[in-house]
């Protein structure tokens, strides 16, 4: 049970990260709230202690970012939620992976901008239908889709390359 609401807090929130550049106050407090009744039920990965120690470290760890405006508020409520789900290390593992793909997205932004050649690909993908849906949807939000990044580290560490994480 805690794999499947593992796996589907990840696929929607990084979906609606990607395609909407948010992620739904209501979503995360409905995962937030199963997670809890999981816990209750004493099916939950983490120990209560390493949920709660993995919520304060998602919110403490990354609302210094949040604060300076490097990142969206449910960047750093959708880390805490992981927190609460896998504990803090999984967490850091997560936020490191994420971190280095946020770099990497980072880097492409800005060397597109730089290159006259590829600024051209940007602006004919600019002008594309699929582009012109995102515009859409983000409604004027821009950046850099943490969640999705943290969603998708979360996801190899369970499913593609488990790893015996300290308890």
């Amino acid at each position: 049970m805690q794999l499947l609401l593992l796996f589907t807090a990840c696929i929607l929130v990084a979906g609606w990260d990607l395609v909407a550049r948010r992620v739904p106050n209501n979503l995360l407090i409905v995962l937030a709230a199963m997670q809890c009744v999981l816990m209750v039920a004493g099916c939950a990965e983490a120990s209560w202690l390493q949920a709660v120690a993995g919520l304060g470290a998602g919110l403490i760890g990354l609302l210094p970012f949040y604060l300076l405006r490097m990142m969206g508020a449910g960047d750093v409520k959708f880390a805490a939620l992981m927190g609460l789900m896998c504990g803090p290390w999984t967490l850091f593992v997560t936020w490191v992976f994420a971190s280095l793909c946020a770099g990497i997205h980072a880097a492409v932004v800005l060397s597109v901008r730089a290159s006259p050649v590829l600024s051209v690909v940007h602006d004919n993908w600019e002008q594309s239908r699929v582009a012109r849906f995102l515009q859409v949807q983000r409604q004027g939000r821009r950046g850099i889709p943490y969640a999705a990044y943290l969603a998708s580290g979360l996801l190899y560490l369970h499913f593609v390359h488990p790893v015996p994480f300290p308890r």
